[in-house]
């Protein structure tokens, strides 16, 4: 508004900040040429139809008129799709290594002015689209960005096809956060072997313990829980049994720490092997110790009591689960951008080249706008340097005038008090020489 406004001629100065207790922002002038009225032209405009209004929260409705500062009408636009990047493709894989057929869902056309929102509708389109009716959880970090999460008995983790899906063109990828070019996979902790026995009875067997970690998030901070669930000791007539007790002794250590996480653990008859997994989205990471714990191995310094290789998972290394997580920030630098473009270019990827020519755009504006700001800081500092200048003038000047004598009216005013003084002595030379005698002449 400021380069605008220069270039026409009226150089006035404007301020738009943003309030983030009312998530508003308002437009005023500043400074420079005193305005009789100023016009926000969001409807009336030549450029009404590329209008800015909705992403500043203002109403493209109608033009604001009748006197600054104009605050925004309603929440600023935070994140806006349309067809061409709000498709999300994934599939699941199911507790026997099968994998689900692909599925793919839409985020619904229009702009959102909260990140959480963006969250909700991806997680509810996931659970509604999920044929194992996985409880999908989609939540928005400012720092993370978007984490995508879910669980289910039936699955053992999931795929999002955010370069080889079907609709991997108009993918959402790039913007929520994520590589566009990479698909990305969670899975669950599974067991990498047969179980070979369930005796756990005192004497007969004491790997009865399970050493795990936990790490929850918690207003930006991450709280880590090592915990060691202790299974009952006894003979188990299934492996259901067994799992279930495992998840009854988990359970119990979580709600001991304060944590109260609810655990799925699971036998697959199919593939005989044991799974273990949160049944929820709590988590920020979940670690089974096998290796580490203080009941790992002797060759690794522990007490050897893990149950780990009685229901099948080596002590070799650790397991531990994720959720996804944005790849890199949710918002591009125009590096970032050129890159992809070039690549684009190498594919002929005319999507991607139009995506790509947008955010150029898009960083055109930011640093426009940026040198406009520089440009105005600098003027300003050039106006006020100007008007310190005159100021140190106007006082020497005033200065002068009540301080330095005007020598010509000085000389004049001397001229005129000696003439006076010699008229003074003259007379008074006159009447002294006279005498009774002049008079009695």
């Amino acid at each position: 508004m400021n380069l605008a406004s220069a270039k026409s001629g009226n150089s006035v100065e404007y301020d738009v900040s943003y309030n983030e207790a009312t998530n508003r922002f308002a437009i005023q002038q500043s400074g420079g040429t005193t305005l009789d009225e100023l016009n926000l032209l969001w409807l009336s405009g030549p450029n009404a139809e590329t209008t800015i209004a909705n992403k500043l929260g203002y109403s493209m409705d109608m033009d604001d008129t009748g006197g600054a500062p104009y605050t925004g009408d309603s929440d600023p636009v935070w994140m806006s799709f349309d067809a061409s990047n709000n498709r999300i493709d994934f599939q699941e894989i199911r507790i026997d290594g099968s994998i689900s057929e692909e599925m793919s869902i839409e985020i619904p056309l229009k702009d959102y002015t909260d990140p959480d929102q963006v969250a909700s509708e991806i997680g509810s389109a996931m659970r509604n689209a999920s044929p194992n009716d996985v409880a999908y959880n989609v939540v928005y970090d400012s720092e993370l960005g978007f984490q995508i999460k879910g669980s289910s008995e039936s699955i053992k983790g999931f795929d999002l096809l955010w370069d080889t899906g079907d609709h991997a063109s108009a993918g959402a990828a790039q913007k929520l956060g994520f590589d566009p070019e990479t698909d990305m996979r969670v899975t669950y902790a599974e067991s990498d072997q047969d179980v070979v026995h369930i005796d756990l009875r005192p004497g007969k067997n004491d790997n009865n313990k399970l050493d795990f970690k936990e790490i929850v998030s918690s207003d930006g901070a991450e709280n880590v829980s090592q915990l060691t669930a202790v299974i009952a000791e006894k003979v188990y007539t299934s492996h259901a049994e067994l799992a279930g007790e495992i998840e009854k002794a988990m359970e119990k250590e979580s709600r001991k720490k304060g944590n109260g996480i609810d655990y799925a653990v699971t036998f697959d008859a199919v593939t005989k092997k044991f799974s273990i997994k949160e049944s929820g989205t709590e988590l920020e990471q979940l670690q089974l110790l096998w290796h580490t714990g203080d009941n790992a191995p002797l060759s690794q310094g522990g007490s050897g009591q893990s149950i780990g290789g009685i229901i099948g998972f080596e002590g070799t290394s650790d397991d531990i689960a994720t959720p996804l997580e944005s790849s890199r920030e949710v918002e591009w630098g125009i590096f970032d951008t050129l890159l992809d473009l070039k690549q684009y270019l190498l594919n002929n990827d005319r999507d991607g080249i139009e995506r790509t020519i947008g955010r150029l755009e898009l960083n055109f504006d930011n640093m426009t706008s940026r040198i406009v700001d520089t440009g105005m800081k600098y003027s300003r500092l050039e106006v006020r340097q100007t008007i310190t200048s005159q100021v140190n003038l106007s006082m020497t000047e005033r200065r002068s005038m009540i301080e330095d004598a005007d020598i010509i009216a000085s000389a004049m005013q001397l001229k005129s008090i000696e003439t006076a003084y010699q008229a003074a002595l003259s007379s008074t030379s006159r009447v002294l020489n006279l005498s009774l005698v002049d008079y009695l002449r």
